[in-house]
């Protein structure tokens, strides 16, 4: 009897024990940190700093950047202008430098990938559409693409702003000559023959194709004399005494 008593209260025990709560070190045990836990909005977790301090490093980044272009170390500069653009704030002006120094990186980069240096450009643009070296180097792609009339475009864009600048007017003389040569091309492609081809011709440019014998050019008779009047007859016998 002793036995089965003892028995019995283990179970009373167990159910005890599990109604108790848990101890708090196993509460924090069980809880992730806060910096693990993905952000409701889906920002990125340096979106908590101050966005003052990340465009402060944002900038010494850049700085690094430069010191390796002007080391060539362009694919080093390329990265660190990435980096840079990662930290900076959407929308905000200084990413057109960012992304302009990266068209710079590309443009020396062999072989040049003029429309990666266009797309930097236009992003450039995006944040400050008034960007003189943005508007140059995506004139410069442009020209490079075969597009002259949008490179052109650039050009008087950036003379808009500068009238001066050098760089730009010799652009903008270059790619008018360009556009004009293309357009004149395009008129006089365009222009029918207004004239029709004699049948001599005809024949002749079908032996030059292989299609068949040539036509026979058709021969102009010779002007015949006009016989003499009778008049004319009667005074040629007066005058000589017939």
């Amino acid at each position: 009897m002793g036995k089965s008593g003892a028995k019995k209260k283990k179970p009373a025990a167990a159910a005890a024990a599990a109604a108790k709560p848990p101890p708090a070190s196993a509460e924090l045990k069980a809880t992730p940190p806060s910096s693990s836990l993905p952000a409701s909005n889906g920002a990125a977790p340096h979106q908590a700093v101050d966005a003052g301090v990340l465009l402060r490093r944002a900038h010494e980044l850049k700085e690094e950047g430069n010191r390796l272009f002007q080391s060539r170390d362009y694919a080093g500069a390329l990265r660190q202008y990435e980096l840079a653009l990662r930290l900076a704030p959407r929308g905000h002006p200084d990413r057109a430098v960012f992304h302009s120094n990266r068209a710079a990186c590309l443009l020396q980069l062999r072989p040049v990938d003029h429309e990666a240096v266009a797309q930097e450009c236009s992003l450039a643009l995006q944040a400050e559409p008034r960007f003189p070296r943005a508007l140059l180097r995506r004139a410069r792609a442009l020209e490079a693409l075969g597009r002259h009339e949008l490179a052109l475009a650039d050009a008087l864009a950036l003379l808009a702003l500068d009238p001066d600048h050098r760089d730009a007017i010799d652009l903008s003389y270059r790619l008018c000559a360009r556009v004009n040569a293309s357009s004149a091309a395009s008129a006089s492609s365009a222009t029918e023959p207004t004239s029709r081809p004699s049948p001599a011709a005809l024949g002749a440019s079908a032996v030059v194709a292989g299609l068949g014998h040539s036509l026979p050019a058709r021969p102009f008779p010779k002007k015949q004399p006009s016989p003499p009047h009778h008049a004319t007859l009667l005074s040629l016998r007066k005058k000589r005494g017939e």
